[in-house]
């Protein structure tokens, strides 16, 4: 009855889907080996002396089409004890650090504000009146209401503030998870369309194999605040969804909705109906759309989560289409270039000790291989999700590695680095 019932929701999603020109890929081949016409420069914003940037996601350009509107979580956390995730350490509790930035196109923060607002600041947005929406996506955790017991509550809401930062919505009562009209379990993402009406994507633990008391759902209110209706639920069908991370609205009134644990895009419309979905970004938790293309970032393809085959990094595609055309590698310039170096040190080390002990070709092309593969698999592992930790991470794992290669005697003649990095 169950499968019955499955296939007749699907024919009529197809259906909804052709009348809307929505065309779903649901081909899961990886498209890893795409050009990269786009220049990486990082590390990019200039903060105040004696301050790093925190586990970040969001970021929103401007209305003016150079500015960026940017949210990070208070700064680096330097607790982080060796060994743990930092998902639950880096935020906002406890800190007096403004977390929301605008900075110009050269990278100078213009200004700071939103100080003791937000515990974990997830998603930052722009509407078309200039105003700032910030998704603040969880409350403290038993450790951090343990260290800071007189914090005020905070998390599981939606705010909106003026470009000079006064509150002028709370959407989601803090501190508080919860169902709409007064709650909210877990906002990821929020968009506003044309007539005012939010659309708020909640649910972010929906993507674990067991996840607990979560939810997977779009929930829409008024432009003054009052709940109108939420639709969709936990799971994998049309319409359903497993931490819809992000969204996006396009000029036709069609949510593209980043539904991460389904490893698809799944496009609706502003009532809820299913459209259509794609498969060929990856696992997507990020999705944002401008002149005609979709950009979709991949964090956590076979490093937090398994995805055989997918490479992370950030998709370009057509948004008419969805074909995929290009993809911009993961890896922080820095820790790339110094890969190169290492590897150009390898390379002088191997010439040399081939001259001197009359080194085998075959050994030495199958020690490269090897040392290209073990590269490539540091590039892909390394910095936690891309927009979290800044790549610090893949830094020092491949200057530990690059020294054991080295300790092995392994050389790297020719060739470069991987086409993973």
């Amino acid at each position: 009855m169950r499968s019955s019932a499955l296939v007749l929701n699907l024919a009529a999603a197809v259906a909804v889907a052709a009348c809307a020109g929505v065309v779903s890929n649901l081909d899961t081949t990886p498209t890893n080996d795409l050009p990269n016409p786009y220049r990486t420069a990082a590390p990019w914003g200039k903060l105040p002396e004696g301050r790093k940037w925190g586990a970040l996601n969001a970021v929103s350009v401007d209305n003016d089409g150079r500015s960026l509107w940017v949210a990070d979580r208070c700064g680096a956390n330097p607790d982080v004890p060796p060994g743990e995730s930092p998902f639950q350490y880096d935020s906002c509790a406890g800190s007096s650090w403004a977390p929301l930035h605008k900075l110009d196109a050269d990278g100078n923060i213009l200004r700071s504000f939103g100080a003791g607002l937000f515990v974990f600041p997830h998603k930052i947005y722009q509407d078309r009146d200039g105003n700032i929406w910030v998704v603040d996506m969880r409350a403290m955790n038993a450790r951090e209401r343990a260290k800071y017991p007189d914090a005020r509550p905070a998390g599981h809401t939606v705010t909106k503030l003026d470009p000079d930062g006064r509150v002028l919505l709370v959407i989601g009562t803090p501190g508080v998870a919860g169902d709409p009209p007064r709650a909210l379990t877990e906002p990821c993402a929020v968009v506003v369309a044309p007539n005012g009406d939010i659309y708020i994507a909640e649910g972010h633990s929906g993507q674990q194999p067991k996840p607990p008391n979560s939810v997977g759902r779009i929930s829409r209110y008024a432009a003054d605040g009052r709940f109108i209706r939420s639709y969709g639920r936990l799971g994998s069908g049309p319409g359903e969804f497993r931490t819809p991370h992000d969204m996006a609205l396009d000029e036709r009134g069609r949510l593209y909705v980043a539904d991460r644990g389904n490893h698809r895009i799944q496009i609706l419309d502003l009532e809820g109906n299913y459209l259509g979905e794609w498969k060929q970004y990856g696992r997507p938790s990020g999705v944002a759309l401008r002149g005609g293309l979709v950009y979709v970032a991949d964090s956590e393809s076979n490093g937090v989560a398994p995805n055989p085959g997918w490479l992370r990094g950030i998709r370009v595609g057509e948004a008419a289409s969805g074909r995929v055309l290009y993809r911009i590698l993961r890896l922080q310039p820095a820790v790339r270039a110094a890969a190169e170096v290492d590897l150009r040190r390898l390379r002088h080390h191997a010439r040399g000790a081939r001259g001197r002990e009359g080194g085998d070709g075959a050994d030495l092309e199958e020690a490269r291989g090897a040392a290209h593969a073990d590269a490539g698999r540091v590039a892909e592992r390394g910095g936690g999700s891309a927009g979290d930790r800044g790549g610090g991470g893949a830094g020092a794992r491949c200057a530990s590695r690059t020294a054991g290669w080295r300790d092995r005697g392994v050389r790297a003649l020719k060739g470069g680095l991987p086409p993973a990095w």
